[in-house]
């Protein structure tokens, strides 16, 4: 494709995906209240599977999704990983609380009720832990990144041991799922910090003139976690081995 349909193809993408984004949020929230999180689950997934179809996102799944509330520990290469995920149940996730009262992040937080944490909190950090039992016992699933942010890079930092003892403790079911990029424009970090929302929309703007973006998805089998240690070295075999021949 030439410079100039990528150019085009992102121009049309953008008031399309504001539309569908602003739906599938005001939507979720509604339908989950109204009706039932299951049915506020399904209108999202149907949203995701909206925005692969227009962004031309190609995944690969290798594993099985888990089908019973679990939490799924995850590598964090970009903001964007949870746009590129599938999951066959209701789904909520740990977010940084700087991104609640931001447009598209904060709306979709909301409407999947996240957990917000404020990394610099302790107290926050126990309510959250509290929160994602709470959405356990309700048959809600949680995505958490041990890492504590996004690394824009598929090889894993050093992650935080703090679910792998709250899953010991509390005997949590837990799958392991590694997310791949087969292009580094997808890969993204930032500190949060001045300029986050303009190099943000730079980097929004490199996906938007990406015809197509294949991603790899590995799930482990469900588990339990018997000792924190060995739950740790685990993860990091588990998304080395994934991401061993990554860009």
């Amino acid at each position: 494709m030439n410079t100039l349909a990528r150019y085009s193809l992102a121009l049309v993408r953008i008031p399309v995906l504001c539309v569908l984004f602003t739906l599938m949020s005001m939507g979720t929230l509604v339908i989950t209240r109204v009706a039932s999180r299951r049915w506020g689950h399904r209108l999202f997934d149907g949203g995701i599977k909206i925005f692969h179809w227009i962004m031309g996102v190609q995944i690969r799944v290798i594993g099985t999704p888990p089908t019973e509330p679990v939490v799924l520990l995850c590598n964090h290469p970009s903001y964007f990983d949870i746009f590129f995920t599938r999951l066959p149940r209701p789904t909520t996730l740990f977010v940084a609380s700087e991104f609640k009262n931001t447009p598209l992040m904060g709306w979709l937080g909301t409407s999947l009720n996240a957990i917000w944490v404020d990394r610099q909190s302790p107290m926050s950090k126990k309510s959250a832990k509290s929160s994602c039992l709470n959405r356990l016992k309700s048959g809600i699933s949680v995505i958490l990144f041990p890492e504590g942010k996004t690394t824009a890079s598929h090889t894993l930092e050093e992650v935080h041991p703090g679910m792998f003892y709250t899953a010991e403790k509390n005997d949590l079911s837990v799958a392991f799922l590694s997310i791949q990029y087969a292009q580094r424009e997808i890969l993204y970090f930032h500190d949060l910090k001045a300029g986050f929302i303009r190099h943000l929309s730079k980097h929004l703007w490199k996906l938007l003139l990406l015809p197509r973006i294949p991603v790899t998805l590995r799930y482990s089998s469900v588990q339990h976690i018997t000792d924190a240690q060995e739950g740790m070295k685990d993860f990091y075999r588990f998304q080395r081995w994934h991401n061993r021949h990554a860009v």
